[in-house]
């Protein structure tokens, strides 16, 4: 048995109309520059936008470092009415117990503590020093005990004289 075989040649004519793809062609360039300028736009956008969000993280750090330190302030001022609150009065009374030879820009160290409330008052130094804040107030008497002898007594705050007593042995 014999077997043919036939061939036809087969021919696909595609035609193409030049106006419809040269108008096709047209729309994709206008589409493509289109879009080209859209991501163009885009682009600077984004680079705003980043620029932006660099500010924004730097002023919300240091919003975050104010925020911290007025929690810390808080705090302090929390402990200090806290403080206020443990002890009712804050004072300190001393006296000398003797009569005592003073030079020159000497600091007064009393060695009799009467009261100390808050423990403000530090008798190895003769220093007070204010456990709170708060208002205040001081007295001191001094007085000469030989004629002619003259006293002058000053409260100091930080090295700054806050308050002056004076004192002298004439007796009229």
């Amino acid at each position: 048995m014999m077997q043919l075989f036939f061939m036809f040649p087969l021919a696909v004519l595609i035609t193409c109309d030049s106006d419809i793809t040269k108008e096709t062609l047209f729309s994709l360039k206008h589409q493509m520059h289109k879009l080209e300028a859209a991501f163009q736009l885009q682009n600077a956008e984004i680079h705003e936008l980043k620029a932006e969000n660099k500010e924004l993280k730097g002023r919300m750090e240091d919003l975050a470092t104010e925020n911290n330190e007025l929690k810390d302030y808080l705090r302090l001022q929390l402990r200090a009415h806290q403080k206020r609150d443990e002890v009712e009065s804050i004072g300190f009374s001393a006296t000398l117990s003797s009569d005592v030879a003073l030079g020159d820009n000497q600091i007064i160290v009393f060695d009799n503590v009467v009261t100390n409330n808050g423990n403000g008052y530090d008798f190895r130094l003769g220093q007070f020093t204010a456990p709170v804040t708060g208002l205040y107030a001081f007295s001191v008497t001094a007085m000469c005990v030989e004629s002619e002898t003259v006293i002058n007594v000053a409260i100091m705050r930080d090295s700054q004289v806050i308050g002056v007593a004076f004192a002298n042995g004439y007796f009229f």
